[in-house]
Order: C-alpha cells, then sequence, then structure tokens
C-alpha cells in the first residue's frame, strides 16, 4: 500500500487522514504530543517525508518555519502538499525553499473539521506547481473518491476569487453588524 504523511496533526490533519486512510497507509508529525488513531501512524518527521505525498497542514504563521525544515531532508519521489486557504504565499514559500526535485501541489480543500461530512456537497482547488511526479490526478483522486470536486486552477486565479467573494462576504457582515 502506498504512504501518505501529513504535517500537522489538528484538527484539520485529522480530515486528511480521514480521506487519506482509505486508500493510504498514513503517517502523521506533530510537534505537540498526538495519540495514535486506528489507520494513522504517529512517528518522526523523517518518517512521514519518506512518504510519496505530504500534507503540509500547519498554522500559516508556522508554514514558512515547516517548509525550511523539511527542506533538509533528503527528499526522494517526494511531491509536498499544503492545505492552506490562500494560494500565492505558499507556493512562493515551497518554490523558495524546497528543491527542484520537490514535486509542489497547492491545494485548498474548501471545508473544515466542523464542515467535513460525506453527506455535504464539497470542492477542493488544486494547483499543481511543480508536479515533477506527475502526480495531480492521484491527488484529485483523493477528493474525488470521497465525492468532493475538485477545481484546477493556478494560485493567481485562486487568490483573486476568493478576495472577490471574501471581500462580499466580509463587507456584508460588516453592514449587518453596524445595521445592529
Amino acid at each position: 500500500m502506498k504512504k501518505a504523511g501529513i504535517i500537522g496533526y489538528g484538527r484539520f490533519g485529522r480530515v486528511l487522514a480521514d480521506l487519506l486512510s482509505k486508500k493510504y497507509e498514513v503517517r502523521a508529525y506533530d510537534i505537540q504530543e498526538v495519540d495514535n488513531y486506528d489507520g494513522v501512524d504517529i512517528c518522526k518527521l523523517a518518517e512521514v517525508l519518506e512518504c510519496i505525498l505530504v500534507f503540509i497542514a500547519v498554522p500559516i504563521r508556522a508554514f514558512e518555519e515547516v517548509i525550511k525544515e523539511i527542506s533538509t531532508y533528503k527528499l526522494y519521489n517526494t511531491t509536498i502538499i499544503d492545505v492552506c486557504s490562500v494560494k500565492v504565499y505558499p507556493v512562493e514559500i515551497m518554490e523558495k525553499h524546497l528543491p527542484d526535485h520537490v514535486g509542489i501541489i497547492a491545494s485548498h480543500p474548501h471545508f473544515g473539521p466542523d464542515s467535513y461530512s460525506p453527506f455535504r456537497e464539497l470542492k477542493a482547488t488544486i494547483c499543481p506547481v511543480r508536479d515533477v511526479y506527475k502526480r495531480t490526478n492521484e491527488v484529485k483522486e483523493i477528493f474525488e473518491s470521497e465525492s468532493i470536486r475538485t477545481i484546477q486552477m493556478t494560485p493567481d486565479e485562486h487568490d483573486r476569487l476568493a478576495a472577490s467573494s471574501q471581500g462580499v462576504t466580509h463587507f456584508i457582515g460588516r453592514v449587518l453588524n453596524e445595521s445592529g
């Protein structure tokens, strides 16, 4: 069975583990001590980085530090996938710090631990940035096999669309708040 890794085993890391465990042996690492869960092997960072797919599910404030740290490991046949809600910033960080032989696929699952459900219509954006190992379809299949619709676009397109939709949402929220 193929191995997939997760760095950051908080609430969203556990959602990823649920998605991945149906087709992969899942290894997870977190800076805090966490308990083992069925189908997930909590292990050292080096063991997670031996996986062919490694999802980075850490807070964005820690993202660059984590990418810098993993760039010091020998990453062979590895594709790194972020799950940040913005795309340009994490892509710039990954391209800056990860060696050219490391694959990069940016993703934005449009759901979280509270909205994830197999009974809801969910979607995820996929941005193949440096797909040196041709794993975009494999990443799409992770989501689509769970009836999560995938949309493929560039990081710039993603952030432009997200800014427009979130701008309207925040504007309406502020107007409603101000009107009592």
